[in-house]
């Protein structure tokens, strides 16, 4: 019972409690809203004044008080753990705060805020890329390609050749390829690759069904197989950046521009707000160097911040991933016979970024003979250097074999260096490898030193066999710019194992123009000279011609000359070469044959990607490929654009002087991003109008009266008759229908400009019907 009474007692009196707090809190929040006085105020944050006055509530204390949101909108962070207040159902936090001083004029109703860099939000400037656009779906067709060589040396004629059968869908490429030789007793065609690719640049992937290569990691070389290939396919997403590259932090006081150096040549150059800031993925080049920011304000202040770097290609950003899977068949015997296959193999590679300064990496490559698996680790240490360390494992019948690597590189202005050792014992086998190149041991070593005068540097290169002798070779090389349009490299190269010999060259070169230049080089080597002297011109990107001849002094003398031409169709070419008392023609055209968007077409030979560029019936009018000038359209409105990047945003432009001044042109440039190896279809839509004098007449042969009205259908001009049914009409398109109206009733006719150059012609006996019989 005293329990009970006592539990009452307790709950009343905690009762009585909380409702004293809720009174309390209550009475506070009641007087701190009545000592709050509500201003419209200009606000000036670090010299800068905003726009719009905003909204503050004034203490008693002479405090400031400012919406929530308007803090986050001013970036000033250091207050979001500020004091804080309800006020009209709003929250709001006190200005006043560590790094931040308030100025008030009670005149002009301002309050000026001075805020260290340290109190606003920190800014991370992504680095700035070109946008791409969407892939540019691909028109089906099918190109076959040829480059062919009529040879004429030793009295008798030959054939060669080579050729690829491609045909492509938005399902996807296949390709066919094949080289070929015919006469002098030879007399053969041999297949090379037959697969079916598909990209997925969304996803960075590439599918390949059929022959292909592997992808090779540690103490394995790439094999050829025939089988099925899924892997990483970074080409289909340019501008992404594989590798990590550096960041750099700085920060501002006001705004400001901040400039990007690397190895003091200016890089970037961004806008930054007040505070802290970050620019990620400073655009640096691969090796090591030094990146400097420099900030500066609107009155020439500037803030230098300085920090050195160190990246590799080899290295992939953190968290990324590449790899290729494949498994099949072994091909041997690549490019002597059409077909021939033998052992199973399943082979795979993974590469990933365990950060931005370690990339790791495993391998497996297993047939039913041999079996192999690898691993590696590349590291950049302290911003100075990448490190490679790497090991292998291989089973067979002869047993267990082992690789080890390790590698040291520097790339840098100044001084770059780097060496690898690679071994394998007796006992390592690999898939594919041949018997007789088993690698023992392999050291490659170099040394580049950039002077005031060029550069100079040292290679070394030795290499044990197993089953064959090995070679060990040295060599120094100089380069030195002579002006702007020059240069002069000396170097020397020494065997020393096995067979010594000692090879001593120069090699100047000279640009003579934009697509010309020449050249001279000497050779000492086992007490002789031999000195050659070229010169050439180089094919324009469209149509055009260009050259090359070489003369070679010495022991043996020979001479070799060649000219070429860039025509629409393709590209031809005529040599003469002759050594001694032998000489030789060789005769050479390459080009493309196929069809795309339903239409035949005759190009130079396919490489990459391309389109057909259709402007209309339109003959005569230049075509531009980013700015390049690639050829004019044909009598039936057509140009081939034969090479353009894949997956690359690619500007085509007409000229638009080329147009009749009558012709209607939406656009008079589009961009596309096509697909490898594949075709697509770029129209310009034009429309010529011309102005027409035209007579209508009824169904019986009449004029149709005087002062009618005449219109087109789908547009809002009228014209009039003036006499014997004549009207004038000045913008018809090629085919439209005249509306006419009188108080006599209306009719309609279709009226369709004559195929010819006339710009003013004239068309007889329109024989304009009531609508139920309008010609469609």
């Amino acid at each position: 019972m005293n329990a009970r009474r006592w539990l009452s007692r307790a709950t009343n009196a905690a009762l009585a409690a909380l409702a004293v707090l809720h009174t309390s809190a209550a009475w506070s929040e009641s007087a701190a809203g009545a000592a709050l006085q509500p201003s419209l105020v200009v606000i000036t944050i670090n010299g800068q004044q905003l726009s719009d006055p905003a909204m503050l509530l004034r203490s008693s204390d002479g405090g400031f008080f400012a919406p929530e949101d308007a803090v986050r909108a001013w970036h000033l962070a250091t207050l979001a753990a500020a004091p804080r207040l309800t006020y009209d159902n709003r929250q709001w936090l006190r200005l006043d705060a560590a790094g931040i001083h308030l100025k008030f004029s009670e005149s002009q109703q301002s309050l000026t805020i001075d805020a260290d860099p340290s109190a606003f939000d920190r800014q991370v400037l992504q680095p700035q890329s070109d946008s791409l656009i969407g892939m540019s779906a691909p028109s089906p067709g099918a190109y076959f390609n040829y480059d062919t060589f009529l040879e004429y040396s030793g009295g008798r004629p030959s054939v060669a050749g080579s050729f690829d059968l491609v045909g492509f869908s938005s399902a996807g490429v296949g390709e066919a390829n094949f080289i070929g030789r015919f006469g002098q007793g030879d007399t053969h065609l041999t297949r090379l690759d037959t697969n079916w690719t598909i990209d997925r640049p969304g996803q960075m992937v590439s599918i390949r069904l059929g022959d292909s290569v592997s992808r090779a990691a540690f103490a394995m070389t790439p094999v050829r197989f025939a089988g099925l290939q899924f892997g990483r396919n970074f080409d289909t997403q340019p501008g992404f950046i594989t590798f990590p590259l550096p960041s750099i932090d700085g920060s501002a006081a006001v705004p400001s521009v901040a400039e990007v150096y690397v190895d003091s040549v200016l890089r970037e150059s961004r806008d930054v707000n007040p505070g802290p800031f970050t620019i990620d993925q400073a655009p640096v080049r691969s090796g090591g160097g030094t990146v400097q920011l420099v900030t500066r304000d609107l009155l020439g202040r500037q803030i230098v911040t300085t920090q050195p770097y160190y990246t590799s290609t080899v290295l992939l950003r953190k968290g990324l991933s590449d790899f290729s899977y494949e498994i099949g068949f072994l091909r041997n015997n690549f490019g002597t016979k059409s077909a021939d296959y033998g052992q199973f193999m399943l082979s795979g590679l993974h590469r990933y970024g365990l950060s931005d300064q370690v990339t790791v990496e495993g391998g497996l490559r297993a047939t039913p003979r041999i079996q192999t698996t690898s691993a590696a680790v590349t590291a950049v240490a302290f911003d100075l250097a990448q490190l490679t360390a790497s090991a292998a494992v291989s089973h067979s019948r002869d047993g267990t074999g082992t690789a080890f690597g390790i590698g040291l590189e520097r790339q840098a202005n100044g001084l770059s260096f780097g060496g690898r050792v690679e071994y394998r014992d007796s006992g390592y086998k690999e898939a594919g490898e041949p018997e007789s190149l088993r690698t023992k041991l392999a050291i490659q070593a170099f040394a580049d030193v950039d002077t005031g005068w060029g550069s100079i540097g040292i290679n070394y290169f030795r290499r044990e066999n197993r089953d064959g002798p090995g070679e060990s070779l040295a060599g120094i090389n100089a380069n030195i710019p002579i002006a702007s349009r020059a240069s002069l490299q000396l170097y020397a190269r020494r065997a020393v194992s096995g067979e010594k010999a000692t090879m001593v060259g120069t090699f100047l070169a000279m640009a003579l123009g934009p697509r010309r230049s020449a050249s001279a080089n000497a050779e000492y080597q086992d007490g002789r000279v031999v000195t050659r002297y070229s010169t050439q011109q180089d094919l324009p990107v469209g149509i055009g011609s260009g050259f090359r001849a070489a003369v070679e002094l010495g022991e043996s003398k020979s001479v070799d000359a060649q000219y070429m031409i860039n025509s629409g169709w393709g590209r031809y070419s005529a040599e003469y070469s002759q050594q001694g008392s032998a000489a030789g023609i060789r005769l050479s055209a390459a080009g493309s044959v196929g069809f795309l968007g339903g239409s035949a077409f005759a190009a130079r030979r396919l490489g990459s990607s391309f389109a057909q560029v259709r402007v209309g019936n339109q003959a005569g009018v230049r075509v531009y490929a980013d700015n390049q000038l690639i050829g004019e359209t044909g009598e039936d409105g057509k140009l081939m654009l034969p090479s353009l990047r894949p997956y690359e945003v690619n500007k085509i432009r007409i000229d638009d002087a080329d147009l009749p001044i009558d012709a209607k042109v939406g656009s008079f440039e589009t961009a596309i991003r096509p697909y490898g190896r594949t075709g697509t279809v770029v129209s310009f839509n034009v429309d010529v109008e011309r102005g027409a004098l035209i007579r209508l007449v009824d169904e019986s042969g009449r004029p149709l009266p005087d002062g009618v009205d005449v219109s087109l259908a789908g547009r809002t001009e009228h014209y009039t008759i003036t006499s014997d049914g004549e009207v004038y009409v000045p913008a018809l398109g090629a085919r439209q229908t005249a509306v006419v109206n009188w108080s006599g009733g209306h009719c309609s006719v279709e009226v369709r400009l004559p195929d010819n150059q006339d710009p003013q012609p004239f068309i007889d006996n329109l024989v304009c019907r009531p609508e139920r019989y309008a010609a469609r």
